[in-house]
């Protein structure tokens, strides 16, 4: 689905970009967010189908240059346990649970102090990546994220003003 503009079909001598990413819990560990299905959106509007590895990381190949924006709203659809089946089928207020939102779910909490060391941001520091700190909901429709928590995190996103201009480019992609 286009975020902006018409699908190109034809060469451009901007494309070939790539570009990759890990998720990672509060710990630094990819293993949580494995076998995750994103879509990533260029600037040409054309969009990227991937999973990401055993490690929570994943690469996207042979893109328009320019920014690409990320989407992980893949409903969950494992069965295997009865409680999130019932919560996205009850009568009352059913919720439709996207895979990341499960896998995160099911993640360990890290409760620092205030001066303990950041894991995953050390991670992307070793690997000499760029780290973002971002919630599940930056990745999910609206639908699905009105029952999740909105915690502030300060400095999350390099240039003010990024997060909103993704979340509406994906609410008109919808």
């Amino acid at each position: 689905m286009p975020i902006i503009g018409p699908k190109i079909q034809e060469s451009c001598p901007l494309r070939g970009h790539w570009s990759s990413f890990r998720l990672v819990d509060e710990y630094g560990n990819g293993e949580p967010y494995a076998g995750l299905k994103f879509i990533a959106y260029d600037r040409q509007g054309q969009n990227y189908a991937g999973e990401t590895d055993h490690d929570g990381f994943a690469i996207v190949e042979d893109y328009y240059h320019g920014s690409l924006f990320i989407e992980l709203s893949a409903p969950y659809v494992k069965t295997t346990d009865p409680w999130y089946e019932e919560l996205q089928i009850r009568k009352s207020f059913a919720l439709p649970l996207t895979a990341i939102q499960v896998a995160a779910e099911q993640t360990p909490c890290a409760h620092r102090k205030p001066d303990d060391p950041h894991l995953p941001k050390l991670r992307a520091e070793e690997e000499k990546a760029i780290y973002y700190h971002v919630q599940v909901s930056d990745f999910v429709p609206d639908s699905a994220a009105a029952h999740l928590p909105n915690h502030e995190i300060p400095d999350r996103f390099s240039e003010p003003g990024t997060h909103r201009r993704v979340q509406g480019l994906l609410r008109r992609a919808r």
